[in-house]
C-alpha cells in the first residue's frame, strides 16, 4: 500500500503536536477558578483569606501532580493546618504571612501538615503570624531537609525548650526577629549542632547565657534588644564565631576578657557595637587596639559618658590623656 507524502507529512506535524504541547499542558498551572481562593503561577501557589481549612485542602489537592516548588499562605485566619495538607506536594519553600494560626494542626490528630514533603521541605518562614507560643515545635521534628526557618514580627514572645526538636532536622539558619522576644528556654537552642546563622535582632532579649547556644554558630545578630552586659562565660567554646552583632542595645561597657577563644584564630572576629551607651573609661580602650576582634564600626560608634566625651567618636578619644595603657595584643 502506498503512503502519499502529504500523509506522511500530516503524520509528522500531528506528532510533532503531541511532543512539544502534551507536556506544557500537564505541567501548567490551573486557572483561578479551578483551585480558587487559591491561585497558581509558574511553581508558586499562593491561597489569600482562607478562613475553612477544607478550602485550602481542597485547592491543594487539584495541584498534587503539579512540580510547585513555593506555598504562601497570606491574610487567613483558619484554627490549624490540615494533618495530610501537603501530601503528594513538592514544595520546596513554605510561606506563611499575616495569618492567624493557633494551632500548626489539630492538637486532636497531632500529625504534622508536613508529612508528605519531609524529605523535600529546606525552607520555612513566619512573617505577621499570630499565636506561634500555641504551637507544638515537636512537629518539625521530622523536616530532616530543613534549613532555614524565619520568624519576623510574630510576637513570639519566648522560645521554648521544645524547640530544640529541630535538632533532628538539619537547620542551620535561624531567624527570630523584630518578634517581642525576651524569654528563651535553656536548651531550646543549644542542641542545634547544624547551627551556623543565628539572628534574634529586634526583639526584647534583657539576658542571655553560654547554655542557650551551640558552639557551631560563626554568625550571632543580637542587634536592637535591650542587654546591659554578657556573662564571662559567654563565648567559651564558640571558636567558630567570625560575626558578633552587638549594636543598638544597652551596653555601657564590654571586657576584652570574653574573647580569649578567638586569639589563635587565623582571623580576627568581626564585632559591631554602635548604638550603645559606651562609657568611655579604660576598661574599653581594647576595642581600638587588639588585633583578634575587629571592631567595625570604631569609626562611628560614639561616647554616651562622661560629659566630656559626649558623642565623641571611640577613634578619636585620647586614651593616653584619661589615663590608660593603650596597648596591642601583638
Amino acid at each position: 500500500m502506498k503512503v502519499s507524502i502529504h500523509t506522511l507529512e500530516n503524520s509528522f506535524l500531528r506528532s510533532l503536536v503531541v511532543v512539544f504541547f502534551l507536556p506544557l499542558v500537564a505541567g501548567q498551572c490551573p486557572t483561578d477558578l479551578d483551585i480558587a481562593p487559591c491561585t497558581c503561577l509558574e511553581n508558586e501557589m499562593t491561597c489569600d483569606s482562607i478562613t475553612a481549612p477544607q478550602d485550602l485542602q481542597n485547592a491543594l489537592q487539584e495541584v498534587k501532580q503539579l512540580d510547585l516548588k513555593k506555598f504562601f499562605l497570606t491574610n487567613s485566619n483558619i484554627p490549624a493546618l490540615p494533618s495530610s495538607l501537603f501530601n503528594y506536594s513538592d514544595f520546596q519553600h513554605i510561606i506563611v504571612e499575616k495569618t492567624d494560626l493557633p494551632f500548626l494542626t489539630s492538637p486532636v490528630s497531632g500529625i504534622s501538615p508536613f508529612m508528605g514533603i519531609i524529605g523535600i521541605i529546606t525552607q520555612v518562614e513566619l512573617r505577621e503570624v499570630k499565636s506561634l507560643n500555641s504551637w507544638d515545635w515537636t512537629l518539625f521534628s521530622p523536616l530532616k531537609t530543613l534549613r532555614t526557618l524565619i520568624i519576623s514580627e510574630c510576637s513570639f514572645v519566648f522560645i521554648p525548650n521544645t524547640f530544640s526538636d529541630l535538632t533532628k532536622t538539619n537547620i542551620q539558619e535561624l531567624t527570630i526577629k523584630n518578634s517581642d522576644v525576651w524569654w528563651i528556654g535553656d536548651s531550646a537552642l543549644s542542641t542545634l549542632n547544624q547551627l551556623h546563622t543565628l539572628n534574634l535582632s529586634g526583639n526584647k532579649i534583657k539576658t542571655i547565657l553560654r547554655s542557650m547556644f551551640p558552639s557551631s554558630i560563626k554568625q550571632l545578630h543580637l542587634m536592637g534588644n535591650e542587654l546591659k552586659s554578657l556573662p564571662e562565660d559567654i563565648f567559651k567554646g564558640m571558636n567558630k564565631l567570625i560575626l558578633l552583632d552587638l549594636t543598638y542595645n544597652k551596653l555601657e561597657t564590654l571586657s576584652l576578657s570574653l574573647f580569649p577563644e578567638f586569639a589563635q584564630n587565623v582571623s580576627p572576629l568581626e564585632v559591631k557595637v554602635e548604638g550603645n551607651p559606651w562609657v568611655c573609661n579604660c576598661s574599653i580602650v581594647w576595642l581600638s587596639n587588639t588585633d583578634y576582634v575587629d571592631v567595625y564600626d570604631i569609626d562611628t560608634t560614639t561616647c554616651a559618658s562622661p560629659d566630656s566625651l559626649v558623642n565623641k567618636i571611640l577613634n578619636d578619644v585620647d586614651w593616653a590623656s584619661l589615663g590608660c595603657q593603650v596597648l596591642t595584643t601583638s
